[in-house]
């Protein structure tokens, strides 16, 4: 229920901002893949390619773009389904976190999570990062291995994920005398 109605607050806030003038462009499926969306649209439309000599596409990690590819939809069609990957991410973590209600708006109000409603590998990443924590958390090792390996097919921030493992390993370990036993 929170999750809608932050939805609806979004987009009334939006609709708001836009008749009063604040705002003068509405998202549509050409505005929607500017910047990193634009190379992710061309790894998409032409796969990857490398030039020596100028920009390419080689940097950007296949498993968002190849999503894309695979379920047909257009520029709107994937900014809907990365708001929807995103939306599931969050409410799996809330559930298995338990995160308390009133915390719900706080944590879905950061400006940066614009970025996993439009297409980018961002919402994705979130989705499989959250896998990762819930089957840490859980003791699910197919969580875990599902988790990291859809993270390291989506952003290159993934290869954080290993180091942090083996620290995370190495100060839950019991340093006692009953512990070394």
């Amino acid at each position: 229920m929170y999750i809608s109605l932050h939805v609806f607050i979004l987009v009334a806030l939006f609709i708001f901002l836009y008749f009063i003038g604040f705002l003068n462009v509405v998202p549509h499926g050409n505005n929607l893949v500017q910047w990193d969306g634009g190379w992710y649209k061309n790894v998409h439309d032409n796969g990857y390619n490398y030039f020596p000599d100028k920009q390419s596409n080689s940097g950007f990690f296949p498993l968002f773009p190849y999503m894309w590819k695979f379920l047909g939809v257009g520029n709107a069609g994937i900014a809907i389904f990365n708001a929807i990957a995103f939306l599931i991410a969050f409410l799996l973590l809330a559930y298995f976190f338990d995160i308390k209600r009133r915390n719900i708006f706080l944590l879905l109000s950061v400006p940066s999570l614009f970025f996993c409603y439009i297409p980018y590998s961002e919402s994705l990443f979130f989705l499989s990062s959250s896998l990762f924590l819930i089957g840490l958390h859980k003791s699910n090792k197919f969580l875990i291995i599902a988790g990291l390996f859809f993270a390291s097919t989506c952003r290159a921030a993934s290869m954080f994920f290993v180091p942090a493992i083996f620290m995370m390993e190495f100060l839950s370990l019991d340093f006692s005398k009953k512990g070394w036993r």
